[in-house]
């Protein structure tokens, strides 16, 4: 291991909650940032996406 990767923090997964206008186009806009929903619905108003194991955003 080198001397710089000893001092790189892994910050681990986290989330980021977004009140959102257009619920559809925001879930089309992070589905072309390469997020996938998994958990949530339109009908009830909020979306789970996640983009690998690292983020999550809950666009409401």
């Amino acid at each position: 291991m080198s001397q710089r990767e000893d001092h790189i923090t892994h910050l681990g997964a986290f989330s980021v909650s977004l009140g959102v206008k257009d619920l559809a186009a925001s879930r089309v806009f992070c589905e072309v940032l390469g997020f996938t929903a998994y958990a949530g619905t339109e009908e009830r108003n909020y979306l789970i996406m996640r983009n690998g194991d690292t983020l999550a955003a809950s666009p409401f």
